[in-house]
């Protein structure tokens, strides 16, 4: 099972007003923010199961923000017995520390978009993906804008936009996204 998310922005006291975000400050949109993320995955765990042997994929397109809650996210993940495989794309307001650097255990990290099943995962869309593409490509960073013609992989569109501001803060699931799409 696999699970996206992007535009997190942790400790970014401007993102709430820039893209109203319906949060009174920053302290209460990080911990909404982590609550929504671990709240999704306990609901998967009654229907999902996951194993360390077969764990949850949570795929960050980007724009983290503090990597401190890397660490919170682990933490509580970790105390409600969830086995989460967090694979992280660097944004462009991440930092160099979402390189790589060892210090996560069950965190892989990349500064490239990814291939994954079929799906091209960015943090900025991919420019220009027409409609004969055989593949999908999960972004973020347009935040409550929409890439692409919109509309179903049968019109054509190649692209889907998991900022928060368009997932309702939660992370979304790749069958939620086939479902909208039509795939």
């Amino acid at each position: 099972m696999e699970f996206f998310i992007a535009d997190l922005h942790f400790d970014d006291e401007n993102i709430i007003k820039y893209y109203h975000r319906p949060f009174k400050d920053v302290d209460e949109m990080n911990q909404k923010l982590i609550d929504n993320i671990v709240e999704k995955f306990k609901t998967c765990k009654t229907d999902y199961y996951p194993t360390q042997a077969n764990p949850i994929k949570f795929f960050i397109l980007g724009d983290f923000g503090n990597e401190e809650y890397l660490y919170k996210i682990l933490d509580r993940l970790i105390d409600e017995e969830l086995w989460i495989e967090m694979i992280v794309v660097k944004g462009n307001h991440d930092r160099n520390y979402l390189l790589g650097n060892g210090r996560y255990v069950g965190v892989e990290f990349s500064r490239y978009p990814i291939m994954y099943n079929g799906l091209w995962l960015s943090h900025e869309p991919i420019t220009y993906m027409p409609s004969e593409c055989p593949y999908l490509n999960i972004h973020g960073h347009t935040h409550n804008l929409r890439y692409g013609n919109g509309g179903s992989w049968a019109d054509g569109n190649r692209y889907y936009n998991v900022s928060v501001e368009n997932t309702h803060y939660y992370p979304i699931s790749l069958d939620r996204i086939k479902k909208e799409m039509f795939i």
